[in-house]
């Protein structure tokens, strides 16, 4: 398994991204397809993976780094989704490490220190029914299974993302990679909210 990067939207990789990112998200829960189309052309720290098994297309992830604090990178996983036909085999883990180490090697590539990995997660109390409950359940616990967890202390709200949206509350989820950084979890709340949705708490 690989992670390929689509570096622009004429890439064939883009619009198979984009078609399992809207089937995969409610739209209260992801932002318009024009918006990442932008952000990919911008050529910042954003970006587009294809998930590649024995070169097929399995999914995606959007990914961003950002810079918390002098000299330490912090990875965040926007949106992440396998094809609902090749889910439950396993592949979830895996490209979970290939990420992580992606990130490794951007602070590296930028003489960084990788702090580690930040990502919004369903609350499992707030789902409409006893199905939705369970499914927010297993993702939390797979994160969890990881070495994720939730902040604490932490109303995370995800904003509006478009007209007639909804505001959406979530875990924000922190997989630590260096316990010696000191960082709390107001701290991670806030940069996330700055840094990927422009709000300034």
């Amino acid at each position: 398994m690989i992670l390929r990067k689509i570096a622009e939207v004429t890439d064939p990789a883009f619009p198979k991204a984009i078609s399992l990112y809207e089937s995969s998200f409610v739209p209260d829960e992801r932002v318009d397809s024009d918006f990442v189309r932008a952000r990919l052309e911008e050529g910042s720290r954003f970006e587009i993976v294809e998930i590649l098994q024995d070169g097929g297309f399995i999914g995606f992830a959007m990914l961003e780094a950002i810079e918390v604090r002098t000299g330490w990178l912090l990875g965040e996983i926007l949106y992440f989704a396998i094809d609902p036909n090749l889910r439950g085999r396993g592949y979830g883990e895996e490209v979970y490490g290939l990420i992580r180490e992606r990130f490794e090697e951007a602070s590296a590539q930028e003489s960084l220190n990788f702090a580690g990995l930040l990502y919004e997660v369903e609350r499992p109390e707030l789902a409409l029914d006893e199905s939705d409950r369970k499914l927010r359940q297993r993702r939390l616990d797979f994160y969890c299974r990881l070495g994720g967890r939730p902040l604490e202390g932490i109303d995370y709200v995800q904003p509006s993302l478009g007209e007639g949206k909804e505001e959406v509350h979530m875990h924000l989820v922190y997989h630590a990679m260096k316990p010696s950084l000191e960082i709390n979890d107001k701290e991670l709340h806030s940069e996330f909210m700055l840094q990927v949705w422009g709000v300034k708490l």
